[in-house]
């Protein structure tokens, strides 16, 4: 996504919420980033990783643009929402489970009932500038599905 698309984005974001935005991603980052213990770490060993993806879109100029909440130990959700995801509201999961990283697009239509409508894995875990690509075309998606829909 290009700056001038950004730019376009957050003029159509309520005021505060961009600021907001970057608060909830400073939030994630320090939410993977706690020490967790070794019974915790055994089941969830991508923890630290975990912490650098939400580090490296906390960096991003899109961060502005989606809020980030921190579930478990191993799972990042992102929404356009203004506060916390509700039944009804699209979001991605995004995840690392045996090396690979998941964003799944997905609505819960009842509390943990989730409907799955796209899911894109990657096994790049170097954890770079390309976690932005890896998850664009999921994050164009919730746009679109969301924001881009209310602007339209």
């Amino acid at each position: 996504m290009t700056n001038d698309d950004i730019t376009q984005k957050l003029a159509l974001l309520p005021e505060g919420l961009a600021e907001r935005n970057m608060q909830s991603w400073n939030e994630a980052v320090e939410y993977f980033g706690r020490p967790v213990d070794a019974f915790i770490a055994e089941y969830f060993p991508y923890t630290s990783e975990m912490q650098k993806v939400a580090t490296v879109f906390s960096n991003s100029e899109q961060a502005k643009l989606f809020r980030a909440e921190g579930q478990t130990y191993h799972t990042l959700i992102i929404s356009t929402t203004d506060g916390q995801v509700k039944i009804g509201e699209p979001y991605l999961m995004v995840f690392i489970d045996r090396g690979f990283l998941t964003a799944q697009y997905g609505i819960d239509e009842e509390r943990f009932k989730y409907d799955l409508y796209k899911r894109i894995s990657n096994n790049n875990l170097g954890v770079g500038d390309d976690v932005m690509t890896i998850l664009q075309s999921m994050l164009n998606l919730l746009w679109n599905e969301t924001r881009g829909k209310k602007n339209a």
